[in-house]
């Protein structure tokens, strides 16, 4: 029969519902997806680093004094004894991804290059609603944490560009709600999760190039001191801040790797052109052989994935609909339609595969496959 379930309800839940599921289910979903214009091909998704164009510190003044646009570190935190910093930078995300690409996950890098707290602490980013500056300023006494009078162009903690357009909200105006949560070491990389919240900003950011103000990084305890973080700017001669972002262009793709099979990994893919009353095509491949699995659908995509165990996740999140059940043949191989119906523009649907397996679990999962629609 038709299951619905949410991943909210715990790993044990998801997995005791997939096997229910794989065990129990007689009757095909006829799921409700998109007219997409163009033949499709399986193509998979591209990685690309993009670039930080402008960054600045903002050094906690009530007169605005201070900025660094120019310097080699930018800072986030509370130094001992001394005022909040946090630090403001944007990406260039239009000149580097095509347009009409669709952000399928994105992450933030920086290297923290020294901080006076030896505790890993925690960093949220936050999308900024103002279009602010980096001046000539550059500040290299003691590493710039300080700070340098503040020069025309510049970014400060009152003012967006000094000296004459001010934040809207003193210390930057930013989105409250953070789009996601960092850790970062007292020295070296930090990476930050890609949550759904940040692949939309930077869908947006792409789609509406004159609205990307970027991020605002701030401390998650600003009271903490000292926290202060002496990261490297895009001046800097180490590892600069960029973005690793994975996007598609086609219409149909993947995303992903599935789960350990032998000496390869499940794979599934849509095949065809998925304009409304046609009928797709779900592939598999390289599944446990024989046996049976089911496919699963959601509108949306979990980037980071859930672990089910090493080296297998589940991509789906939201609410997930279990669909067909399928035969895998001697080689690990199947082949299913999918019903492609008329309606609901600018929705992508998502598919992952299921088998029965000798696994940790009992089961493996495929990639995820996705098709747009329109």
């Amino acid at each position: 029969g038709l299951l619905q379930f949410r991943t909210r309800r715990g790993r044990v839940a998801i997995l005791g519902d997939l096997l229910f599921t794989l065990l129990c289910m007689k009757t095909r979903l006829l799921l409700a997806s998109v007219l997409v214009a163009a033949a499709a091909r399986v193509q998979a998704q591209t990685v690309v680093v993009v670039p930080c164009d402008l960054d600045n510190t903002l050094y906690e003044d009530p007169a605005g004094a201070l900025s660094n646009g120019q310097g080699t570190s930018i800072f986030v935190g509370r130094p001992s004894g001394g005022l909040l910093r946090r630090a403001v930078l944007r990406f260039n995300v239009a000149g580097t991804i095509p347009s009409g690409a669709h952000i399928l996950a994105a992450s933030l890098s920086f290297n923290v290059f020294n901080s006076p707290a030896g505790a890993a602490l925690d960093v949220t980013g936050h999308r900024v609603m103002e279009a602010w500056g980096e001046g000539p300023s550059a500040a290299t006494s003691g590493g710039g944490g300080q700070g340098v009078p503040a020069q025309a162009g510049d970014a400060t903690w009152i003012h967006r560009i000094y000296p004459g357009l001010f934040w809207a909200t003193v210390g930057g105006t930013f989105e409250p709600a953070a789009s996601f949560t960092m850790t970062t070491p007292q020295t070296g990389l930090a990476t930050s999760p890609s949550t759904a919240q940040f692949v939309t900003n930077v869908q947006h950011w792409l789609d509406h190039p004159t609205q990307n103000f970027g991020l605002l990084l701030k401390m998650v305890n600003e009271t903490l001191s000292p926290s202060a973080r002496r990261i490297d700017s895009r001046e800097s001669t180490g590892v600069r801040p960029s973005l690793s972002v994975t996007y598609v262009m086609a219409p149909v793709g993947t995303y992903g790797s599935g789960c350990p099979v032998g000496a390869a990994t499940f794979a599934c893919a849509f095949i065809g052109v998925p304009a409304g009353g046609s009928t797709m095509q779900i592939t598999q491949a390289n599944g446990p052989a024989p046996g049976i699995g089911a496919n699963f659908f959601s509108l949306e995509l979990n980037p980071a994935g859930i672990t089910l165990f090493p080296s297998c996740s589940l991509y789906l999140s939201g609410m997930l609909v279990a669909g067909n059940t399928f035969l895998l043949d001697g080689t690990g191989s199947a082949t299913s339609p999918f019903a492609v119906p008329q309606g609901f523009p600018g929705y992508l649907i998502f598919t992952q595969s299921a088998a029965l397996a000798n696994s940790p679990i009992g089961v493996v999962a495929s990639n995820a496959a996705f098709i747009r629609l329109q």
